[in-house]
């Protein structure tokens, strides 16, 4: 058993995810080339958007793939809304009814495959609630990195309270202005970090202290444990 247990943690395991797009992307690789080099082989594959996704990954399926992830924004949900409601959609897609506890520890099971589900952001997270954030992505991540990271914010280092003055005075003309998508892109101008979504998760995820890093995605390190084997 302690053989099997180590040949589990140094093998290269094949493993494709599905993300909504080249920024979610761009994040995994980064994140697994950081933090996990040579324990997986990651095969992102970018569907055109969060509606996307379901469709995607029963193509996979019938594609003979017995098992990959998802990754999936929860933006106004909660995760398990997030998991119940792919559930629905990629049985739909596969025009089959879902069975009687298909849905399991964030994996869904369908006729011998696993679909294990990522839900991203941090909907519970007090810091990005002081900033009204209540639509949670992977942008989550990204902007708890700038606030908590000196190193990634010396452009503007007191980046949380410039954005506590904006972001009333952007919401009464702009009206809610609560994703952290939107938050993010009002971020990336200031920080000086470049303006290629894809080059500023690179150096973020690269440039963090390790630390940091893992305390930021310590939620989604855990689920992307149970998808991938780590």
């Amino acid at each position: 058993p302690a053989l099997q247990v180590y040949w589990r943690r140094v093998r290269v395991l094949p493993m494709i995810v599905v993300v909504e797009g080249r920024t979610d992307a761009a994040f995994f690789q980064h994140v697994v080339n950081r933090l996990y080099s040579g324990r997986v082989d990651l095969e992102p594959r970018e569907a055109q958007g969060k509606y996307d996704i379901p469709k995607v990954a029963a193509g996979l399926l019938q594609a003979n793939v017995r098992e990959l992830a998802v990754a999936q924004d929860i933006d106004g949900q909660d995760p398990e809304m997030v998991m119940t409601s792919f559930d629905q959609a990629v049985h739909s897609a596969l025009g089959i009814s879902p069975q009687a506890n298909s849905l399991s520890q964030r994996t869904v099971a369908i006729e011998g495959s696993k679909i294990h589900i990522i839900p991203m952001g941090l909907p519970d997270d007090g810091e990005l609630g002081e900033l009204g954030i209540k639509s949670h992505a992977v942008e989550d991540y990204l902007t708890k990195l700038l606030l908590n990271e000196p190193s990634l914010s010396e452009k503007a280092p007191e980046i949380k309270s410039l954005l506590l003055k904006l972001l009333p005075s952007i919401r009464d003309a702009d009206g809610p202005f609560d994703s952290s998508k939107e938050i993010f892109q009002l971020i990336k101008p200031i920080v000086q970090h470049g303006f290629s979504d894809t080059g500023v998760v690179q150096k973020l995820v690269l440039d963090a202290d390790e630390n940091v890093l893992r305390a930021v995605l310590a939620p989604l390190l855990a689920d992307m444990g149970l998808a991938f084997g780590f």
